[in-house]
């Protein structure tokens, strides 16, 4: 053995032993760049002002958007809470029934019912999935109900609740509108 090999077996033998008293020990590990890339690295403190930013961000998104489904649930709340499904515009115009009786819709929810010419009953109305509800003015008129429907310029109605004739059909047709 020359001294090369000798240096070389020394070498091993203090390895070994080294690694025979502390089999726990770990080589660490490689350190971190300390220079950074220009433009791709930032340093701690700015890394975490970017982080707050984009947090802050972020909860200011999920809160309009939170505040925006909100108000969409509110308007529909009171939409469906509003009443029905009112079409009032149906009905809006003169309608004439007989040469005594005509009915006026001013398509809002108020209208008159002029009998003779010269006896004139106001009410409100709101026309609701094919019903009529009629509410006189006048507390001695007796308020009533009616199915309704609507062909061209020619209204039929079906009494019903508070009606002289429960059932009895009535045609008007549109005088103007």
């Amino acid at each position: 053995m020359n001294d090369k090999d000798k240096e070389y077996n020394e070498f091993l033998e203090i390895c070994n032993k080294g690694n025979e008293n502390n089999p726990t020990q770990r080589q660490s590990a490689p350190q971190a760049r300390t220079t950074a890339r220009p433009g791709r690295y930032l340093s701690l403190k700015r890394m975490s002002a970017k982080k707050r930013k984009a947090r802050r961000r972020k909860i200011a998104v999920v809160s309009v958007l939170a505040l925006t489904v909100l108000v969409l649930i509110i308007v529909l709340i009171c939409k469906s809470c509003a009443g029905g499904n009112y079409d009032n515009a149906d009905l809006s115009g003169l309608w004439h029934y007989d040469q005594y009786t005509e009915y006026e819709f001013d398509g809002e929810g108020k209208g008159c019912m002029c009998l003779d010419g010269s006896n004139h009953f106001e009410f409100t109305y709101k026309a609701e999935n094919s019903t009529l509800y009629l509410d006189f003015a006048l507390d001695y008129v007796t308020d009533c109900q009616y199915t309704y429907t609507v062909a061209g310029d020619k209204l039929t109605l079906i009494g019903g609740k508070g009606t002289a004739e429960v059932g009895k059909v009535y045609e008007l047709t549109l005088v103007k509108e």
